[in-house]
C-alpha cells in the first residue's frame, strides 16, 4: 500500500496569487477584463496566448490622500 504524502506548506503569497487569479477569472466570466495583447495569437493547440488583467479598478481616496 503507498503510504500518504505530507502536505507541502502554503505560505501567504501562495494565496495571494490564489486570489488573485480567482478574482482575476471572474472579471472575465463577467467580461470584465482585458487582454495582453489586445488581439491575442493561438497556439498550435488552438489555445489563446493572452493575459487577462481587470478592466477598470476603481480607487477610492482615503482621508488622509484627500487632506481630510
Amino acid at each position: 500500500m503507498a503510504q500518504a504524502r505530507q502536505p507541502k506548506k502554503v505560505g501567504p503569497d501562495d494565496i495571494l496569487d490564489a486570489v488573485a487569479a480567482a478574482w482575476t477569472a471572474g472579471q472575465a466570466v463577467i467580461r470584465k477584463a482585458k487582454t495582453l495583447p489586445e488581439n491575442p495569437e493561438f497556439d498550435s493547440r488552438g489555445l489563446k496566448m493572452e493575459i487577462l488583467y481587470p478592466a477598470r479598478i476603481v480607487h477610492e481616496k482615503t482621508p488622509r490622500e484627500t487632506g481630510g
